[in-house]
């Protein structure tokens, strides 16, 4: 190991002659999934083929995990009719991992930098062809820089707030605010009829998640914040 390693640590990666850092980051959320056959997304940044950072269902069997225009990895598993689900999709020292319920179900080493600008953050979508979601979704929180979860953790029991590093939380908290960024502020570009819905994934909880069928979803521009490197 050389000095500059050991000063900065292993998440130093070496590309192209230069010495080139991946950050770590966070992005989860609360699903409750219905679709059957399509490849449906959630949410991406980006529409496919060039998904910068995204998850698919395809055809209901297997999930993809896509960064800068790519899957890195798929797992065999379906989400239709499972209930709420907390999901989680962690980079941590050049590592990818997902979680679903808290336990580690995919990982795969990944350092390539994510520094696309120019792409929006979709949610409801990821492929307007294949991959419209239906079902619900709450508490979609990015955070730059942190990995919130290193390993196997409980899921959260009430509404998510912000945390080091956050810059996006879509809490679906009321009717009002439904689709707007509580972190940020940013407000969506709403195509169809995506609805608010007072089921929750929390008990007791007054907040609520939004419905998305086959042909709504939210579009939240491009923005620095879903570029992980920058």
């Amino acid at each position: 190991m050389s000095i500059i390693q050991a000063i900065i640590g292993t998440n130093l990666t070496i590309s192209s002659g230069a010495n080139v850092m991946s950050s770590n980051f966070t992005i989860e959320w609360w699903q409750k999934v219905e679709n059957s056959g399509q490849n449906a997304r959630p949410w991406s940044v980006g529409l496919y083929p060039t998904q910068i950072i995204s998850i698919s269902y395809e055809s209901h069997t297997s999930d993809y995990y896509w960064i800068n225009n790519s899957p890195i990895g798929n797992v065999m598993i379906n989400h239709i009719g499972q209930g709420w689900e907390h999901m989680a999709f962690v980079r941590y020292d050049d590592v990818v991992n997902g979680f679903l319920n808290g336990n580690q179900y995919f990982s795969v080493p990944f350092n390539s930098l994510i520094t696309d600008t120019s792409t929006p953050l979709y949610v409801g979508t990821g492929d307007i062809a294949a991959g419209n979601y239906r079902g619900y979704v709450t508490d979609l929180h990015i955070i730059k820089g942190t990995a919130k979860y290193t390993s196997n953790f409980s899921p959260p029991t009430s509404p998510i707030t912000s945390s080091t590093g956050s810059v996006f939380l879509l809490s679906a908290a009321d009717e009002s605010s439904k689709f707007v960024d509580s972190i940020g502020g940013k407000s969506a570009s709403v195509t169809g009829t995506p609805n608010w819905s007072s089921d929750t994934p929390y008990v007791g909880s007054s907040n609520g998640s939004i419905y998305f069928n086959t042909s709504s979803y939210l579009n939240y521009g491009a923005s620095t914040d879903w570029a992980m490197d920058v």
